[in-house]
C-alpha cells in the first residue's frame, strides 16, 4: 500500500518555488519512495537520523522527509539546494521547533 504524501507548510512553499524541470525530477523519485520510503542508503544521521533524503545531483537539490509508519505518511520537511547544507539545516530547525 503506497504511503500518503504530506508537506510541512514551509516545504510546500519551497516545492512550489522550484523550477518545473527540477520539480518533475524530484517528483519522479518521490513517487517511487511512496511505495518504499525506507531506503537505507538515503537515511540521514545525527539530528536527522529519523529522516531520509532524495537527491538530484544535476541541480544540487535535496528533499528531506520523515516516514510516519503508523499513519502511512511520507512527510516532506524541506526542499532546497545542498549548498552550505541548507536543505539539511532547514530540516533540523523544523524538526526541533
Amino acid at each position: 500500500m503506497p504511503y500518503e504524501l504530506e508537506f510541512h507548510v514551509a516545504a510546500l512553499k519551497e516545492w512550489q518555488r522550484l523550477d518545473n524541470s527540477v520539480r518533475l525530477l524530484l517528483k519522479k523519485k518521490l513517487e517511487t519512495r511512496l511505495k518504499n520510503p525506507h531506503v537505507e542508503g538515503a537515511r540521514l544521521h545525527g539530528d536527522l537520523q529519523h529522516c531520509y533524503k532524495i537527491k538530484n545531483d544535476k541541480t544540487g537539490h535535496r528533499l528531506v522527509y520523515q516516514v510516519i509508519d503508523d499513519q502511512v505518511i511520507v512527510y516532506v520537511i524541506s526542499v532546497d539546494k545542498r549548498d552550505d547544507l541548507k536543505a539539511y539545516r532547514l530540516a533540523a530547525q523544523r524538526i526541533n521547533s
